[in-house]
């Protein structure tokens, strides 16, 4: 059976198990998806508040479903960057006949629900896109696709610094539920998606890429200059993917904060949506906004040096 194969395969990475170290969980599920419950638990080994994301139970139904499992596990849990979300671990325990994938709890939540208290301000939007895109090279150098880039899927740290969550697992928990026939491997992703990934392959699968990936990190630079998901105006996803198969892109969102900065966020929004292979890297990504930001702290520097300068000529004076 397909859960004995994944009871057989998660022994073998004995050193990850956390059976017996997870307390204190709670009662009620703090998130859902559609493949997972998050809950809030205490690790004793690690000494923290960590997120228990519990994998739904039909998900064991598959019979590669615990190789895929497995094999993100072990790829997760060497990855080691400041903007990705690391893996503590896993647990079987209890009455779950699913594992629940164990990581550090961030109290700031997602990009989605930090950004109801972000300064809306174009040197702020710049570092928050630079660590995404940090991160996400990261992952590109690893050969890792990310397959579901949103906000919903950035967490925000302690020191206010994104991190890369639900990379891989997003893409393998997809597949299994393509396999069991299911239409939700989309569901709530549409806004963020390529155009190329709504023409399935002759094999049924989705392809996703890193040129994808720059799709969705176009939207949430989108995010983050509008305070709105992409199509905020369209409530249905089915004329969502209608009007990104036409060509249809998001309007530019109302300008703030420094113009030029601004303008230079929404044409490499642009850039992101371009047809492959013209978009960008998620390296290139990460120069272009640093280089905005050195821009911005350079006017500053310069508007600070005249003032100075008026201000000593006016004493002279």
């Amino acid at each position: 059976m397909a859960r004995d194969r994944l009871k057989e395969i998660l022994s073998s990475l004995s050193h990850l198990d956390l059976e017996g170290q997870i307390i204190n969980r709670t009662a009620h599920a703090s998130g859902f998806g559609g493949s997972c419950d998050v809950y809030s638990a205490f690790s004793i080994r690690h000494n923290k508040t960590v997120a228990v994301k519990q994998i739904r139970v039909f998900m064991t139904k598959d019979r590669d479903f615990a190789k895929r499992l497995a094999k993100e596990i072990r790829i997760w849990i060497t990855l080691d960057h400041e903007n990705v979300l690391p893996l503590l671990g896993f647990t079987a325990d209890g009455d779950h006949k699913a594992p629940s994938l164990i990581s550090e709890w961030m109290e700031n939540g997602t990009m989605n629900d930090y950004m109801k208290t972000f300064a809306r301000n174009c040197l702020e939007t710049c570092k928050m896109l630079v660590g995404i895109a940090s991160g996400l090279a990261y992952l590109h150098s690893k050969g890792v696709i990310h397959a579901d880039l949103k906000s919903h899927n950035v967490l925000i740290s302690a020191n206010k610094s994104p991190l890369l969550a639900d990379f891989g697992l997003s893409l393998m928990l997809s597949q299994t539920q393509a396999t069991t026939g299911t239409t939700s491997c989309i569901r709530g992703t549409v806004r963020w998606m390529a155009k190329e990934l709504f023409q399935v392959s002759s094999e049924g699968h989705l392809k996703y890429d890193e040129a994808t990936d720059m799709w969705a990190y176009g939207m949430i630079a989108y995010e983050l200059l509008s305070w709105n998901v992409p199509y905020h105006d369209m409530k249905a996803d089915h004329l969502v993917m209608l009007a990104i198969l036409q060509g249809v892109l998001p309007a530019i969102p109302e300008e703030t904060g420094n113009p030029r900065i601004f303008k230079g966020i929404w044409r490499f929004c642009n850039r992101c949506w371009s047809d492959k292979p013209s978009r960008p890297s998620a390296e290139e990504s990460k120069d272009h906004f640093t280089a905005l930001i050195w821009d911005r702290e350079c006017l500053i520097c310069i508007e600070d040096r005249r003032s100075l300068i008026l201000c000593r000529n006016s004493e002279v004076k």
